[in-house]
C-alpha cells in the first residue's frame, strides 16, 4: 500500500515534526544496539539479539518519521515510508523481511538461525547510520 492510501486510512498520520522526540529515539536505538551488539552470538543468544536489533532499526526509523511529521500505526506502514519518503528499496525490503522474522520469533517462537542473525548485526546498524543522516 502507498502513503497516501496509508494516511487517508490512519495507518500513518501526519502530525507536527518533532525534532527533539526524534533525535530521543535515535539515541535510544543506538544506545540499545551499542548494547545488544556486545553479547556473544550463540544458538541460545540469536533470537533476542535479532529482536532486539529489529527493535532498534523500527525505533530509527519511527524517530526519522517523527523528524519528517509522520507517525505510523503498524509496522507494515513503515516500509512504504521506507520505500516512498526515504527513497530506500534495499531497507525497505530487509525491513520487511526482518518484522517477519521477529513476528515469526515473538508471537510463534519461532527459532533464528546464527547466520540470520549474524547478516542482521552487519546490516541494521549501517541502515541506522545510513538513515541516521537523513
Amino acid at each position: 500500500m502507498n502513503m497516501p492510501d496509508l494516511i487517508r486510512q490512519g495507518i500513518v498520520r501526519e502530525i507536527p515534526p518533532n525534532n527533539s522526540r526524534a533525535k530521543s529515539l535515535l539515541h535510544m536505538s543506538m544506545q540499545a544496539m551499542r548494547v545488544i551488539l556486545k553479547i556473544e552470538l550463540t544458538n541460545e543468544s540469536s533470537e533476542i539479539i535479532f529482536r532486539e536489533l529489529y527493535e532498534c532499526l523500527r525505533q530509527a526509523i519511527e524517530a526519522i518519521g517523527y523528524r519528517r511529521g509522520y507517525k505510523f500505526e503498524n509496522h507494515e506502514s513503515i516500509k512504504s515510508f521506507v520505500f516512498e519518503m526515504l527513497g530506500n528499496k534495499s531497507l525497505a525490503n530487509d525491513f520487511d523481511r526482518y518484522r517477519k522474522i521477529r513476528h515469526g520469533i515473538n508471537y510463534y517462537g519461532e527459532t533464528v538461525s546464527v547466520e540470520t542473525t549474524a547478516k542482521a548485526i552487519e546490516d541494521i546498524p549501517r541502515y541506522i547510520k545510513e538513515i541516521s543522516l537523513k
